[in-house]
């Protein structure tokens, strides 16, 4: 970037942020990270008249222009002590400036085969020395940054407390004491409340039973022992044997004979019928 003149009559200007700015629609559309860049694009910007030397040919830069690389501008933020609390990488500044340029704030521009950025709000510099009457129609970038970095304190105590709050979520539903040991070969963590819940939600089963043949089931099919959901596993085998054992005791009841009868053939109402295709056409 091309250095500020050190003797110029205005080394003691000012940068003005007009309060139609700060609550502009162009504003309130970048995030808070791209509105702390922007403010530091309006830092390093050119605030008078200068003639830029690049490859033996003069640049004219203006009030608001800004000549300097994309990896110097990031080195430069990312080292700046006003903005020290915040860190930017090269793809969030190109995305960050095309931005700027979409919403209005800035446009860009080529002159001997560099790139310019300039500020294009209008009423942002001022060469005067002194505050005009519109001092209190604006507010100085300072002032600005600090209400900024409130705003970002209370941002990062919300999503702070966002995390905790799902993580406190992701503990409850991880703390399940049901769990299977290969070693032994057994369910382990079942309470005796699960076992008497379990007694009445599956009447028709004998759990002792179906759980052996669970585990047989493992035994005999090693690709599907990397489960982790182990209660939906065992309450699913429960479920299935009880409508199973439920369906079959149904028919036979209704049949008076437990041969050739269909554990899929009830009606609407879960009454058996001779035919599973009874009622259906």
């Amino acid at each position: 970037m091309a250095k500020k003149p050190e003797s110029t009559n205005f080394s003691e200007g000012f940068i003005r942020l007009p309060r139609s700015l700060l609550e502009s629609e162009k504003w309130n559309a970048l995030r808070f990270r791209q509105q702390k860049l922007f403010l530091y694009i309006l830092l390093k910007a050119q605030y008078a008249p200068y003639v830029y030397k690049h490859n033996g040919k003069d640049i004219q830069l203006m009030p608001g222009d800004l000549c300097i690389s994309m990896r110097r501008l990031v080195d430069d933020f990312n080292s700046s002590v006003k903005f020290k609390d915040e860190k930017i990488d090269l793809p969030f500044l190109q995305r960050a400036v095309s931005t700027f340029l979409k919403v209005g704030l800035t446009d860009t521009r080529t002159d001997t085969g560099i790139t310019i950025i300039s500020i294009v709000y209008p009423g942002v510099y001022d060469s005067k020395n002194s505050l005009t009457d519109t001092q209190s129609n604006t507010l100085s970038i300072q002032n600005r940054y600090s209400h900024l970095k409130e705003e970002g304190k209370k941002d990062k105590k919300e999503e702070e407390k966002k995390e905790i709050a799902q993580s406190a979520k992701k503990q409850l539903r991880s703390k399940d004491s049901l769990s299977f040991d290969f070693e032994k070969w057994e369910f382990i963590g079942i309470t005796d409340d699960e076992r008497l819940n379990w007694a009445l939600m599956y009447p028709h089963i004998d759990l002792y039973i179906e759980t052996l043949k669970a585990i047989e089931w493992l035994k005999k099919n090693p690709s599907k022992q990397n489960k982790t959901l182990w209660r939906k596993f065992l309450t699913g085998w429960f479920q299935r044997a009880n409508d199973y054992s439920e369906n079959k005791k149904a028919y036979q009841s209704a049949k008076g004979s437990p041969q050739n009868t269909d554990r899929r053939t009830k009606d609407v109402e879960g009454k058996p019928v001779d035919n599973q295709y009874a009622g259906k056409f």
